[in-house]
């Protein structure tokens, strides 16, 4: 029972992160590169795809240091 209360919170935590990310950081300072997503597309990929990257590359950094 303690795993799936801490599955569902986990869930219900970072559904409020992404929503907080992606109005603050996806329409605020990163919209230079989230503006192709609103667009239609031209090619295979769009600058919206390089947040991934980014996001990524935090991750490992973060996971290496620890």
């Amino acid at each position: 029972m303690k795993e799936i209360l801490i599955a569902v919170t986990s869930f219900a935590i970072m559904e409020f992160v992404s929503y907080l990310a992606h109005r603050y950081i996806y329409h605020g300072i990163g919209w230079i590169l989230h503006k192709s997503h609103h667009e239609p597309r031209t090619g295979i990929f769009e600058w919206n795809d390089i947040f991934p990257m980014i996001f990524a590359t935090v991750t490992i950094a973060l996971l290496l240091y620890g």
